[in-house]
């Protein structure tokens, strides 16, 4: 089956001006639902293969895999180690579905523009760390008893090098498939910007009630 052609920056068909969206990409390509449904189908089976895959020769040791499913490898960086690297599969399935499956860039599934602009990557997480830097506030202010300062250089630097050796795996292979691809997906049935938000975002929830930290703080 042939691939439509497509322009590098396709046009705003809910608005017509020449401001293009990434969400103006959904029906490009091999843009089908059912295309969405088997690429999202593979994306899954990929993700949970490969993780399975790293995972085996810790299923090997009763005692390296915890009840609630977290690590435990004796050291905090080993554990964050072997977990960020189990998103590697989902961040490569994604960028291949996109380009495979759909017959488009992969860039596409986050900008209908040729170039990726860091300017608005660095605008979000200037807002990001803002946000993150005010509710520190609020906690020291107001939850004075729940902080504790603990430093230990021997956990710390070891940790800090996988955080930013594999952290952005992680956050890059979730935003991918939840925010971009999905959202995609979803902008095949409604263009409404709330709907999409609060569906997909419904969605992103939902595995991440798994977290350890979320039963410590009492689910929602």
């Amino acid at each position: 089956m042939s691939v439509t052609e497509v322009p590098e920056s396709a046009p705003n068909t809910e608005t017509g001006t020449a401001r293009p969206s990434y969400l103006d990409w959904s029906n490009r390509g091999r843009g089908a639902g059912w295309w969405y449904l088997a690429g999202t189908a593979t994306i899954i089976f990929v993700w949970v293969f490969g993780s399975v895959l790293l995972a085996i020769p810790l299923l090997l040791d009763p005692g390296a895999i915890n009840a609630d499913g977290s690590f435990n490898l004796g050291s905090v960086w080993l554990n964050n180690l072997v977990a960020l690297l189990t998103f590697v599969p989902l961040f490569v399935a994604v960028l291949l579905v996109v380009r495979l499956i759909h017959g488009r860039p992969w860039r596409t599934v986050i900008t209908p523009f040729r170039s990726f602009s860091f300017r608005m990557v660095g605008i979000g997480a200037a807002v990001w760390t803002g946000l993150l830097l005010l509710g520190l506030l609020v906690g020291v202010a107001f939850g004075t008893d729940e902080l504790e300062w603990v430093f230990d250089s021997a956990v710390f630097f070891p940790n800090l090098i996988v955080l930013l050796a594999l952290l952005f795996i992680q956050t890059t292979a979730e935003e991918l498939f939840f925010r971009g691809y999905l959202v995609q997906w979803f902008g095949l049935v409604t263009r409404s910007r709330w709907l999409q938000s609060a569906v997909i975002g419904f969605v992103f929830m939902v595995p991440h009630m798994l977290n350890p930290e979320v039963a410590d703080l009492g689910g929602l």
